[in-house]
């Protein structure tokens, strides 16, 4: 026995655990769909802004989950890819024949972008030399040999303020000049006698391009000049200057062979001086009017610049001068420029003429004719992507163009809608043309309404036509730096793409720099739109050595190597974040550098981040008041706040000193919890200064709350930014300090539940006036953090919502976790964690299957069934039947305790109606009964879960029904008028415009909800009809409309109403129909169609006629005689005798006050051709119908018709022939012409 009950007991375990085993299946889930416990959400589709992949959890069908979270941080969307095109990308990239016509030009003929069959850079098209010398020597260079002991030779710059020349260059501001910056040239070289020379690039003249063999330049010169006293001086010019000219066969010039020698100026084609103004002939050692005779490089008698080319006629001093080289065709030549200072003692009685004497000046020199003055290159269909990877997560990164441009010479770009030919216009509506520097932001061009753009590069030549821009190539990407192509101001300036490195001590620096809007003046920053994630520097070099490149950011110096990726926040030495850049390249020892690059990286945070967790509407976390900005970004300052404590938020703050000195403002808020990475902010049009003090501007702290950290004393600035104060600026540690302090308060919760503090700025200065203003700008804080979903983000229940929707019945469920934004942006989900127990199950069926729920007074059912294993332990306690929409949520539930009640119907959009319970083994079937109300808005989805709660506080899985029918409509509230019309009294459908009744106006149509077959509740609405009427009482007359009729709506919602407008109405009237008393939804207008007016109603005009058409005479044709005669037609009346004819002609007077017909019915019954049956009784199917036409006389009208009654002919006994008259006026009154019978018609007749 003892042994059986062992082997009992081990049964009963075995069933037990059998049993059970089903129950100990219940999981914990703590990675995601990918396999991994962490995943970064990307939104980089700028149609959607939408992830519905990344944050997916698979759970297991048929658990119930009990318990579920998980941490949601800010971290942003890292992106970085570029692509150049230049010279080097493929042969003949320019052209569009050899390149897929991906480019295009305004006019090919106008560029040189080749030479032969090898791609150059891109330029407007020169036929010789042609410079107006702005940032460029364009090839000349100072040759004065030997150079003067002192003073300066031959120089390029800028001229500015009129302190050398009074107009300065002759445009622009750079130019050539003698000793540039020298106001007399006479006193450099010791004083000694010497020639300073500038020596020109070589011109060819051997090539047919060149149209006009000539030079043309600006010249302008004040020499030395002696002079007597009187009315009448003398003038002596001591000094000269000139053109001396070389040629060759070749370019190669022979210094022996091939020697300078003067040539004169074409002065007839130049301006500005003239024979004796400006240009004098050589003399022989001094004499009066002439150069004095020691000016060696120009033969006795022949004419040279002197004195001043400043006069009367020209008042600046420039002129233009020509140089003729028709000579010197087939030849290579030279130029050069030559100012003589021959040192000539002042005679007696002579004294020096000029108060300054800076030399001569050049400007604007052509050999050839001027460029076009602008073109355009095109290149199309660029993507926000890279060789059809990602997409950035915003618009199309950077634009980085390597060109040479000056003041003059500028090179613009356009973005083109390759669609439209239209200007692209930005998020910002910042129209993207002329748009000017090395590195442009396209980030803001939304790429779903751009899926590709072109870029237009415009070359335009300056005032002058003497200077192109010339593009190198770009990049579209994250990729900044140089190919020592472009404009760049060094000590050591690269030459024709390569900087030669000179070795220790020689310093290229980069810095590249964007326009920074914040600004009400654009201002060029090392500032870009989004923070930098990561940075990869690469050096093009020949070198044996490593190149040393040094990086600051943000107050960091770090010491990179080549083609090393640096990770802010990761690699050791860089900052957490930042903004911008700068760098140095260095070599110990001689080198040659074709680039210096960098390829980046950016942080995109998304803006207005919601979480909907199952992708069924609901946003469990919403991260989206318009002062929050971008979820682990801020840059707004808090503008205001509504009713609902929402916080909006703005760019720029104005703060207004006070009384006491100082003034507190720019607010802008933080989460709780989060750590600051960087932090910067910017001012502009600061008139917060010191009265008493140059110097003294401000000083200024950071609050929260009553706390306060100093963040220093700001200059007298008119603007400021970070690169200006980098400690005062930078506000990251004073914001971690009041973050992290437990005495700043939290200001604000959300509607999520999470905590915000507030932040703003003290500014006080006790010397500067009262009422002065200052321009908080460029707010930039970019932190982590990190915010959990839970039970309070209802989290496990949306879970199970999602596992319900789900179409897998076993396995796993694959639960999306839906991330939206309204910019590119990303975030992590981590820390998940979802624990799940089976036994509780729920089903739910929607009775009859509609496709929605509407308003139409219909009771719907939904029946479900609610069970708990006994084997959890716990029974059923709780259903409920829940409906969400994106119009709305409610909520239905049932005890055994309370019975049915609602949970949340708050805005009352359905009815619950009588509903019934049912026990079933281990719990309960419900049949949940109500009615959908017209308050609830339209939606194109319904889901309705139906669930339970047991008596262990667990929520069991509910059971999901989704109504989407095709086009939406699962609820639809708006109602509008779908067919009408106007009949007569005939039957007849009127025209609204011009329609006619009697005083029966009869209606017919439809009434239904918007876009479906469904009739609305017919309680819910009156149809009414209206008269206009004229109110006059006022200065102006108005329309007014009074209800003449109404009555409610039908259950089927077709409606065919009569109304009677009274005995009195005639004449013309405007009525209107049109649905009233509708409340909830709209009444949509009636189609185009029905011309509905502004109430959308149905406006109709209708002429009343009340006055039936009546008959006056009935006549027949006395036999086959002329109708044309009155006399030959007699009147016909009861038992008539008249003989039969085969064409028997009647007559019959109409009378009527308007609107006779044009045609009336002669019904007649001839007895032995239609009595069917014999019976001798003329029945109203034995009718015969012949239509008679009126001859449109009036008042009377006489109609008539043929019809044949020969079938009575000599017939035993008499045949008969019985008729009435049918026909109505317009208006739809009837003729009283009769009926059907010999005892009720008009006429019967023997025949």
């Amino acid at each position: 026995m003892a042994s059986t009950d062992g082997r009992t007991k081990i049964a009963f375990f075995l069933v037990t655990l059998m049993i059970l085993t089903p129950l100990a299946t219940a999981a914990s889930v703590s990675d995601f769909s990918s396999g991994t416990s962490e995943v970064e959400v990307v939104l980089d589709d700028a149609s959607t802004f939408t992830n519905e992949v990344d944050g997916s959890v698979d759970l297991p069908v048929g658990e119930s989950i009990t318990s579920a979270s998980v941490a949601v941080s800010t971290s942003p969307a890292v992106h970085g890819a570029h692509t150049r095109i230049d010279i080097e990308t493929m042969p003949r990239v320019w052209n569009p024949n050899y390149n897929g016509q991906k480019t295009a030009f305004s006019q090919p003929t106008d560029f040189q972008f080749e030479d032969g069959a090898t791609s150059t850079p891109v330029s407007l098209k020169a036929e010789g030399l042609l410079t107006d010398f702005e940032s460029d020597q364009a090839g000349f260079m100072d040759t004065t040999s030997p150079p003067p002991s002192s003073g300066a030779p031959w120089s390029h710059g800028s001229l500015f303020g009129g302190a050398i020349i009074p107009s300065n260059c002759a445009s622009g501001s750079d130019c050539w000049g003698t000793g540039l910056f020298d106001i007399d040239y006479t006193d450099d070289n010791g004083g000694s006698a010497y020639a300073q020379t500038l020596l020109s690039p070589t011109l060819d003249m051997t090539s047919a391009a060149i149209k006009d063999p000539s030079v043309y330049f600006d010249s302008w010169h004040q020499l030395a000049t002696h002079s007597t006293s009187g009315q009448n001086p003398n003038y002596r010019y001591a000094d000269c200057a000139y053109v001396e000219i070389r040629s060759a066969p070749t370019s190669v010039f022979d210094p022996v062979e091939h020697q300078f020698e003067h040539i004169d100026f074409d002065i007839q084609n130049s301006s500005g001086v003239s024979f004796g103004s400006g240009y004098y002939q050589r003399g022989n050692g001094q004499a009066n009017q002439k150069i004095n005779g020691a000016c060696n490089g120009v033969q006795y008698d022949e004419y040279a610049l002197g004195g001043t080319s400043t006069s009367a006629f020209n008042q600046d001093g420039w002129g233009n001068m020509k140089l003729d080289l028709s000579s010197y065709g087939g030849s290579y030549i030279q130029l050069r420029f030559v100012l003589e200072h021959n040192n000539i003692p002042l005679s007696s009685g002579y004294s020096l003429d000029n108060n300054t004497m800076p030399g001569w000046y050049i400007d604007n020199f052509r050999f050839g004719s001027v460029l076009p003055q602008s073109g355009w290159m095109g290149v199309r269909n660029l993507l926000p992507n890279v060789g059809g990877g990602d997409n950035h997560p915003n618009g199309y990164g950077l634009l980085t163009i390597e060109a040479e441009t000056t003041s003059t010479a500028v090179l613009s770009v356009d973005v083109i809608d390759p669609v439209t030919g239209f200007i692209v216009v930005d998020e910002n509506n910042n129209s993207m043309s002329g748009l000017i520097g090395s590195v442009l932001e396209l980030w803001d061009i939304n790429s779903s309404t751009y899926p590709t753009v072109d870029l237009k590069f415009n070359f335009n030549s300056g005032p002058d036509q003497l200077s192109t821009p010339v593009l190198h190539g770009f990049s579209i990407g994250t990729r900044v730096g140089t190919g020592f192509n472009q404009s760049m101001n060094s000590p050591n300036p690269p030459e024709n793409g390569i900087w030669s490195s000179q070795g220790l001590g020689d310093l290229m620096m980069y810095n590249p720099e964007v326009i920074d809007t914040a600004f009400t003046a654009d201002k060029f920053r090392s500032h870009f739109s989004h923070p930098i994630a990561s940075i990869t520097p690469y050096i093009q070099d020949d070198c044996a050595e490593s190149p040393e490149i040094s990086v600051s950011m943000n107050d960091y110096n770090v010491i990179m190597q080549n083609n090393v990726k640096y990770t802010l926040g990761e690699t050791a030495g860089m900052p957490s974040s930042a903004l911008g850049f700068s760098a140095v390249l260095s070599y110990q020892n001689p080198c040659d550098v074709a680039g210096i690059w960098f390829d980046l990286e950016f942080a995109h945070y998304a803006e207005n981040v919601r979480i909907d967790v199952a992708g069924d509407g609901d946003m469990e976390y919403a991260f989206d008041e318009p002062a929050f900005d971008m979820f682990g970004r801020q840059t707004l300052f808090i503008s205001s706040k509504d009713a609902n404590d929402i916080h909006y938020g703005s760019e720029s703050r104005t703060l207004t000193l006070g009384l006491s000195g100082s003034v507190d403002g720019g607010e802008f808020m933080l989460p709780v919890g989060a750590t600051i990475l960087a932090a910067e902010v910017s001012f502009e049009n600061n008139q917060i200064i010191s009265t008493t003090n140059p110097n003294e501007g401000f000083d200024w702290s950071l609050m929260s709350g009553l706390e306060e950290v100093v963040l220093g004393s700001i200059g007298n600035q008119t603007d400021g930014s970070a690169e200006m104060y980098p400690v005062e600026m930078n506000l990251s540690s004073a914001l971690n300090t009041l973050m992290q302090s437990s005495l700043t308060p939290t200001a604000h919760i959300d509607a999520n539940g999470n905590g915000w503090k507030k932040f703003r700025f003290n500014i006080e200065s006790l010397n500067a006036s009262s009422g002065g203003t200052i321009d908080l700008i460029g707010l930039d804080v970019v932190y982590d953090l990190t915010h959990y979903l839970s039970s309070g983000n209802n989290f496990a229940s949306e879970l199970s919502q999602g596992v319900a929707l789900s179409s897998s019945t076993s396995g796993s469920a694959t639960v999306p976790i839906v991330v939206h934004s309204t910019s590119g942006g990303g975030l992590s989900l981590s820390s998940l964690s979802v624990i799940t127990s089976p036994g509780y199950t729920t089903t739910a069926t929607l009775v009859g299957n509609p496709i929605g729920l509407y308003p139409n007074g219909e009771i719907y059912e939904v029946t479900s069934t609610h069970t708990v294993s006994s084997l959890t332990g716990a029974q059923f306690q709780e259903a409920n039947l829940m409906f969400e929409s994106v119009t709305g949520n409610v909520e239905l539930s049932y005890s055994d305790l309370n019975g049915f009640g609602e949970v949340e119907n708050s805005n009352g959009y359905i009815t619950l109606q009588s509903s019934s319970v049912t026990d079933i083994t281990e719990g309960k079937e419900i049949t949940w009964r109500f009615t959908v109300n017209n308050v609830w808005e339209d939606t194109e989805e319904v889901k309705i879960y139906a669930g339970q709660k047991a008596t262990n506080g667990v929520n069991g899985l509910p059971s999901a029904i989704v109504l989407a029918p095709p086009g939406g409509n699962a609820v639809e509230n708006d109602v509008g008028i779908t067919a009408f019309s106007i009949l007569n009294d005939e039957g007849i459908a009127q025209n609204l415009d011009a329609g006619n009744s009697n005083r029966n106006l009869r209606m017919t149509g439809s009434v239904r909800l918007e876009a479906l077959s469904v009739s609305p509740d017919p309680l819910s609405y009156f149809t009414v009809v209206e008269e206009r009427s004229i109110n006059s009482t006022g200065e102006t007359p108005v329309f007014e409309w009074t209800e003449i009729a109404n009555q409610s709506g039908t259950i089927s919602g077709d409606f065919d109403w009569t109304v009677d407008l009274g005995p009195t109405t005639a004449g013309d009237h405007v009525y209107r129909f049109r649905i009233t008393g509708y409340e909830g939804g709209d009444t949509v207008c009636p189609a185009s169609e029905y011309r509905p007016d502004g109430d959308c109603a149905i406006p109709f005009n209708l002429s009343i006629d009340q006055f039936a058409p009546e008959l006056v005479s009935v006549k027949v044709l006395n036999g086959q005689v002329d109708p044309n005669y009155e006399s030959n037609w007699r009147s016909l009346v009861d038992d008539t005798w008249v003989i039969p004819s085969n064409n028997q002609y009647i007559k019959v007077g109409v009378t009527d006050l308007q609107d006779l017909p044009a045609t009336i019915d002669l019904h007649y019954w001839v007895e032995y051709q239609h009595d069917a049956n014999s019976d001798g009784v003329a029945d109203l199917s034995e009718y015969a119908t012949v239509a008679l036409t009126g001859d449109g006389a009036y008042p009377t009208a006489n109609y008539t018709g043929n019809y044949n009654d020969l079938a009575n002919q000599e017939q035993d006994p008499v045949g008969r022939v019985s008729m009435f008259l049918e026909g109505y006026d317009l208006a739809g009154n009837s003729i009283d012409g009769g009926e059907a019978g010999i005892f009720n018609d008009e006429v019967t007749y023997a025949s």
